[in-house]
């Protein structure tokens, strides 16, 4: 019904109806571009009826004439700046959710297209903020702001250009699409951190019908840098984590192997009761390396070679026997 298509329930996704046909025309929300499907379906319905009539040479009735070929392409028009923009949703792995395909083809360049561009991606957007980072930690040393190079003064610094971009971006999408769609502030800055941390819960979305050519000059710049500038921020703060735990005297180049043998080591008593009057084997669990025992001040690594652990208990004096009970 005409109620039908003026409302704003209708979705045109990737197709733009306009009266100029001009897809990157600003009167393109739903409930706009519904009136003017509207408007030129009717009218296009009432010429090809009017044609159909005059050329009626027969007796029959109108309704048992052919259905009207109503002609759209004149008004809408596929726009491929939205379909731009929901690639870039998969690319950047944001997937609002708004749009998804159903046919197995669309689904299978998903799968495939989709998943290299993830890949190509996260390899640029890698390289980009190192070389950022690079950059302006050059400048930072160049102007003598040291402490806006290392430490946790470093990490503020970029997390606080991070929520000043999230912030800029909510204003900018509440200026150019909030006000059109009746959007509040509080939900363009709710979009601006849903796309820039990628979480895209798809509550409040950028609608592709909407998107114009120029948008996509503008628009995905300013989301790809929001992402080097997070990325910045969580290098720094990786870099404190490591100072912080190196301070700590815990190092990363323990292996999995030596830390499960650890693990097994901590669960067998301090005191080891020793038979035939020997001493009790006191554990060493001080020490990272596990499998470590004191015996006479002497450590004994069990997993030693076979030749130097003969050594080492030849020195002690520990007998064979002795060694193996």
């Amino acid at each position: 019904s005409y109620h039908d298509l003026t409302n704003n329930t209708l979705s045109f996704n990737w197709v733009k109806c306009t009266s100029s046909g001009d897809v990157n025309s600003n009167s393109d929300n739903s409930w706009q571009q519904g009136r003017i499907f509207a408007s030129e379906w009717n009218s296009s319905f009432s010429l090809a009826e009017d044609s159909i009539l005059e050329g009626n040479t027969t007796s029959r009735a109108p309704h048992m004439l052919p259905a009207p070929n109503v002609d759209m392409t004149d008004c809408c028009k596929v726009n491929t700046a939205g379909a731009g923009m929901f690639w870039f949703t998969i690319m950047t792995t944001i997937g609002y959710g708004n749009t998804a395909p159903k046919t197995c083809g669309g689904r299978a360049m998903v799968y495939t297209l989709g998943f290299f561009s993830i890949l190509a991606f996260t390899a640029c957007i890698s390289t980009s903020g190192r070389i950022t980072l690079t950059i302006m930690d050059d400048l930072f040393e160049h102007f003598k702001m040291h402490r806006l190079v290392k430490g946790w003064m470093s990490t503020l610094f970029w997390l606080t250009v991070s929520w000043l971009w999230v912030l800029a971006n909510g204003i900018f999408y509440h200026l150019r699409l909030g006000i059109l769609e009746g959007t509040s502030f509080n939900d363009s800055f709710w979009w601006a951190y849903n796309t820039m941390t990628t979480i895209g819960l798809g509550d409040v979305y950028i609608t592709h019908s909407e998107v114009n050519y120029y948008d996509l000059l503008y628009s995905l710049p300013c989301v790809l840098v929001g992402f080097v500038f997070l990325a910045n921020f969580l290098v720094k703060l990786s870099e404190n984590i490591k100072s912080m735990t190196d301070k700590a005297g815990i190092t990363d180049d323990e292996t999995i192997g030596s830390l499960l043998r650890f693990g097994r080591a901590a669960s067998v008593p301090k005191n080891i009761a020793a038979e035939d009057g020997m001493k009790a084997h006191k554990y060493d669990f001080q020490n990272t390396k596990s499998d470590i025992f004191v015996e006479n001040d002497t450590q004994f690594n069990a997993l030693e070679l076979p030749e130097q652990r003969k050594v080492a208990t030849d020195k002690t004096g520990i007998s064979d026997e002795e060694e193996s009970c």
